[in-house]
C-alpha cells in the first residue's frame, strides 16, 4: 500500500477502529485479548471438524462467540437466555465436541472465566443456532428466493439464516455493517480459510481499503465494492390547501417536464384534506403532511413552494427556493408552469 493510500481519511478511521477492537471491544479480561485468543485456538486445534451432525462447520460461529462471550456471559442476559432454552428440549449433535471441550479448557485457563459457565454457555450458542438454522430450512423451503439481503452477518440469527440460504442454494448477500478493521474477527482471519460455512455468500463494502483487507484472508468467497449510483436531488415542495386541485395539477405536469437526476417529494399543508395519491410515481413521492417540516428541509437540495411561508426558512437557511406563482399574480417574476418551473431549476443547479 502507498503512502498517500495509507494515509486516505478512510485508511485513518480503520487504524483508529483497529485500536477500538483489539483493546476494548475485544478485551476478554485479565489482559487477553480476543484476537490473540482466536488466533492461537486456530492455530493449536483444528477447528474446522467442528460440525454439526448435517455437517455444518461452526468454526466461523464459535469465532463470534469467543469475540462476544463476555456479554453472552452477563448475569440478567444469562438468566433470560437460560430459561428459555430450557422450554425447549432439543440437543443439536455435534462432532468432535472434545474440540469444543479443550478450546474452552485453554480459553478459561488464560481468561480466568469459569470452565463450566462457559461451556454451557458455548452450546446453549450453538442451540440457538441450529434451531434457527431449522426455522430458516423450514421457512424458505418452498420459496423460490433469487437472493437473501442482510443488513449484519455476524451472530446467531444471521448465520443460522445465511447457513441455511447456503444449503438451499439461496444467494444471501450480507452489506457491510459498521467499520472493517484488521482485529475484527467477524470479517478477518487470522489464518488463510476456505470454510466459508455460517457466512454469507456475497459482502458488500463500502471502501477500497475494506473491500482489500476481507479479500487477504479469504474467509468470504465473494468481496464485492458498493458502487453506489449518483444520488438524485431532491426536490422538496410545499402546498397551500385552498389551491389543492391546481397544484395536483401543476405538480402532475411537472413530473413529466422535470429532468432525470431530480425526484420531487410533495408536501401538502397541514390543513390540506386534498387525496394526492394518484401523483406518486417513479420521480413523484408523496411526503405525510403531518411529517418534521425542518427534517425533510433539511434532505432538500431545494425548495419549492405554492405561497407557502414555509418558503422564507429555505430563503433564511440558504437552500435554493423557488416560489411558484401559480396564479401568475405577478407578471412572470416566478414560475407560472411546469416550464417555467424547468428553467428556473436548470438556473438554481
Amino acid at each position: 500500500m502507498s503512502a498517500s493510500e495509507d494515509d486516505c481519511v478512510e485508511c485513518k478511521v480503520h487504524r483508529l477502529y483497529d485500536e477500538y477492537d483489539l483493546r476494548v471491544s475485544g478485551d476478554l479480561g485479565n489482559g487477553v485479548r480476543a484476537w490473540d485468543i482466536i488466533a492461537n485456538v486456530e492455530e493449536m486445534f483444528p477447528v474446522d471438524d467442528i460440525r454439526l451432525k448435517d455437517g455444518t462447520r461452526l468454526w466461523n460461529l464459535l469465532r463470534i462467540f469467543l469475540y462476544t462471550f463476555n456479554y453472552e456471559l452477563k448475569g440478567d442476559r444469562r438468566f433470560k437466555m437460560l430459561s428459555f432454552l430450557r422450554l425447549i428440549p432439543y440437543h443439536p449433535r455435534i462432532e468432535h465436541s472434545d474440540v469444543i471441550d479443550a478450546i474452552v479448557e485453554y480459553v478459561c485457563c488464560r481468561t480466568g472465566h469459569d470452565k463450566d459457565i462457559v461451556s454451557i454457555a458455548l452450546y446453549d450458542y450453538i442451540k440457538v443456532f441450529a434451531l434457527l438454522k431449522k426455522l430458516y430450512r423450514f421457512k424458505y423451503r418452498n420459496q423460490r428466493h433469487a437472493v437473501h439481503l442482510s443488513g449484519s452477518g455476524y451472530g446467531r440469527q444471521p448465520m443460522a439464516q445465511a447457513q441455511a440460504c447456503r444449503e438451499l442454494g439461496i444467494r444471501c448477500i450480507e452489506r457491510q455493517h459498521g467499520v472493517i478493521d484488521r482485529f475484527f474477527p467477524a470479517y478477518m482471519s487470522a489464518r488463510k480459510t476456505s470454510n466459508h460455512d455460517c457466512l454469507p455468500s456475497y459482502l458488500v463494502v463500502f471502501d477500497e481499503y475494506s473491500q482489500r483487507l476481507v479479500e487477504s484472508d479469504g474467509l468470504f468467497e465473494n468481496v464485492l465494492l458498493d458502487k453506489q449510483p449518483r444520488r438524485k436531488k431532491n426536490i422538496l415542495f410545499t402546498g397551500q390547501w385552498n389551491l389543492a386541485s391546481a397544484t395536483e395539477v401543476f405538480i402532475r405536469e411537472l413530473g413529466r417536464l422535470l429532468p432525470e437526476e431530480y425526484v420531487l417529494e410533495f408536501m401538502p399543508h397541514k390543513q390540506d384534506v386534498h387525496d394526492y395519491s394518484s401523483l406518486v410515481c417513479e420521480n413523484i413521492e408523496l411526503v405525510d403532511k403531518d411529517s418534521d417540516f425542518f427534517l425533510c428541509l433539511s434532505m432538500a437540495d431545494v425548495h419549492a413552494t405554492v405561497f407557502s411561508g414555509r418558503g422564507m426558512y429555505s430563503l433564511v437557511n440558504e437552500i435554493p427556493t423557488i416560489f411558484v406563482d401559480l396564479l401568475g399574480f405577478c407578471g412572470g417574476n416566478f414560475p407560472v408552469t411546469a416550464e417555467d418551473f424547468v428553467k428556473e431549476l436548470k438556473k438554481l443547479c
